[in-house]
């Protein structure tokens, strides 16, 4: 009889600590039911840019002009069916262009002398034939890509044909991309990720205010809701940069390669800073009290941390497109566009102009999360001391 009361005592004290209860409950399905929509969203296929400037080889007999460059990229868009998309450009400067947007994972090119380069070779075993990729050293899709067609050339060309090494691979790293070691990639996204935890300190902010009484004290003084927000933002930003300059620091302290535009970092620090604020004041209308904050604010830090690419690169479909800029599902994540900014400055060193999308982003999930985060906190904990 006592083992029974016991047991329904503590199933009614979980009931209690329904928060913690929930988040027992479904933070591992949630992950389990959203990774198989991100891989299936980004797919298994790489996308490749091809420049053929080859002008081809001339037949000296029959004055024939064969451009073998032609015949091995329509063999590769037949053999690799939809691991590898094709697309044809005619400019290095546009194809560069559309690496730095990410629309882009691999450019291919066929130089001038490619297919004379081919004929010369029947006479000349050890010449080597020339072909240059570019892209981003440090993305895993330009590396696969890289090696898909790399292994797809070796099986044709250097088994079938008993070719000894035929071609000299040339590449060209995108910005700043080949002096990044592992660490100078992670760093980018743990500066983002110190931000992210003003999540903890700005939503304790507001809790504390709202459970010690000091919110109907301010409304008491005829404080403005703006002032109020203004200030209590103000101090969670000066936390926020205090954060990222130990990070940063520590990081340069380690040896850190990464370098950039000024500007641009600080406005997509401070725009970071901003849109976390105001996130926690959604996290803040559903917490009582600090435990409550810690508990709850558990499964929003996850989101912000694992599926915005700032510990791995996640890439997901889009919802919609507007010009270059594509808009997916975690792209409500407003760290998600604050990652893909400090990349862009950091390893790709683009200024200010270039993130002009992840600038706007920022700037709307902010004003966002603030409108639903007023809402919900005037509903829950300001009403009671009006």
């Amino acid at each position: 009889m006592k083992f029974y009361n016991i047991f329904l005592k503590n199933i009614r004290e979980q009931f209690r600590s329904f928060w913690i209860l929930l988040m027992t409950l479904i933070s591992a399905p949630f992950f389990v039911f959203i990774y198989p929509m991100i891989i299936q969203s980004s797919g298994y296929n790489y996308r490749v840019q091809v420049l053929n400037i080859d002008k081809g080889a001339v037949d000296s007999k029959s004055g024939v002009t064969t451009l073998y460059s032609k015949s091995i990229i329509d063999s590769m868009k037949n053999q690799s069916g939809q691991m590898l998309v094709f697309s044809n450009v005619t400019s290095k400067d546009s194809a560069l262009t559309t690496l730095k947007k990410k629309k882009s994972d691999l450019l291919l090119i066929f130089p001038e002398q490619f297919s004379s380069n081919w004929d010369e070779k029947a006479s000349n075993p050890e010449m080597r034939i020339p072909i240059e990729f570019s892209g981003d050293v440090t993305s895993w899709r330009y590396l696969m890509a890289g090696v898909f067609i790399q292994d797809y050339l070796y099986k044709n060309y250097f088994e079938k044909q008993g070719l000894k090494e035929p071609f000299e691979f040339k590449e060209t790293p995108l910005g700043k991309s080949s002096e990044l070691n592992d660490f100078d990639i992670a760093v980018p996204g743990l500066i983002i990720f110190a931000i992210v935890m003003l999540m903890y300190t700005a939503t304790i902010a507001f809790v504390i205010d709202s459970e010690s009484g000091t919110i109907k004290r301010l409304k008491m003084a005829k404080v403005s809701t703006f002032t109020y927000i203004g200030g209590l933002s103000l101090v969670q930003i000066l936390i926020g940069g205090i954060s990222v300059i130990i990070t940063y620091f520590t990081a340069i302290g380690l040896g850190f390669n990464g370098q950039g535009d000024f500007w641009a970092l600080f406005i997509v620090m401070l725009l970071t800073c901003i849109s976390i604020i105001a996130f926690s004041i959604i996290l803040a209308a559903f917490c009582k009290n600090i435990t409550q904050v810690v508990v709850i604010g558990t499964f929003p830090l996850f989101l912000f941390m694992f599926f915005s690419g700032s510990m791995f690169p996640i890439q997901t479909a889009p919802i919609f497109t507007i010009g270059s800029f594509d808009f997916g599902a975690n792209g409500l994540i407003s760290s998600t566009h604050a990652v893909t900014a400090i990349n862009k400055i950091m390893v790709m060193n683009l200024g200010v102009k270039d993130i002009i999308p992840e600038i706007i982003s920022l700037i709307l999930l902010s004003i966002f999360y603030f409108i639903i985060g007023g809402y919900l906190y005037q509903r829950k904990h300001l009403r009671a001391v009006s």
